[in-house]
């Protein structure tokens, strides 16, 4: 889903979220959506996405298969690169 400032993402079958601020991460590098700052904008995002799909259900803890710190930042759990 995409508002003014935001791609927001959400990935039921893992648990998964995505936020992008559209205005400081154009390339959408930075997953922001477990930073504490950014609570209300996800909330926000999930009311509008439960308005179009009203199905669509949101499950406690994190991701399967990511790892979260303390800071809000997300890693893919085993992720290797070249």
């Amino acid at each position: 889903m995409r508002s003014m400032r935001y791609r927001y993402i959400y990935y039921p079958e893992i648990n998964l979220e995505e936020l992008y601020d559209h205005q400081t991460d154009p390339n959408e590098w930075n997953n922001i959506a477990y930073q504490k700052a950014n609570k209300k904008i996800i909330k926000e995002h999930r009311s509008v996405l439960s308005g179009m799909l009203p199905q669509l259900s949101w499950k406690a803890g994190s991701p399967h298969g990511y790892t979260i710190d303390a800071d809000g930042n997300i890693r893919k759990d085993n992720f290797v690169s070249y």
